[in-house]
């Protein structure tokens, strides 16, 4: 969690955790004993038959993944 509010203080932006209790694949990692983070990219009226994006948000989700693809070898 430490790495991605890095990388959104990078874009300027701040953090918002909440649990979701969904049906990630993050959530069978995590009975295993394996730490994650699930992050989800930018979507409105999700699973839904008007759910959408802009690719404006594409563009700063994809460089958020690029600053915590490179965050430690950058700093």
């Amino acid at each position: 969690m430490d790495r991605y509010k890095r990388a959104l203080g990078k874009q300027g932006r701040e953090t918002l955790a909440k649990k979701s209790y969904g049906g990630s694949d993050i959530n069978s990692l995590i009975k295993h004993g394996m730490d994650g983070l699930n992050i989800y990219g930018p979507m409105y009226n999700i699973h839904t038959t008007e759910e959408y994006t802009t690719v404006q948000e594409i563009v700063s989700f994809a460089e958020l993944l690029k600053i915590l693809m490179v965050l430690d070898w950058t700093e």
